[in-house]
């Protein structure tokens, strides 16, 4: 009957153990990179912003290249806090396309398109 016991306190601090190192679990999976594909025709895209999508504030510049229309470019955010973060692109003309709350956990790849256009 101890063994039992054992066995069954033994199995509740195992799935303690799980539930509390799930979310850091999950966020280690988050490299920070990603795919940009500019699929809005006759753009290019010349800034790329990414903040925490419960930040206020877009972070630094982090395009290393300009990405014409059709082009497929690896970006890097340093040092990822998160899954969840809201991406702007800025085009030659100084118009920009935001999208929010994307998650680079389970989406690897972000496409921007004309659909996303937010004249500012």
């Amino acid at each position: 009957m101890q063994l039992k016991h054992a066995l069954v306190a033994i199995a509740l601090v195992g799935s303690t153990l799980i539930a509390a190192l799930a979310p850091s679990l999950a966020l280690a999976q988050n490299t920070g990179t990603f795919t940009l594909v500019n699929d809005a025709r006759g753009y290019t895209i010349t800034n790329l912003y990414v903040s925490p999508a419960t930040s206020k504030d877009w972070g630094p510049d982090i395009l290393k290249t300009s990405a014409p229309y059709g082009a497929s470019i690896t970006v890097t955010i340093t040092n990822p806090t998160t899954c969840v973060w809201d991406i702007s692109a800025t085009d030659q003309d100084g118009d920009s396309w935001d999208l929010f709350d994307q998650d680079l956990c389970r989406n690897s790849t972000i496409h921007f398109n004309s659909d996303d256009w937010e004249l500012e």
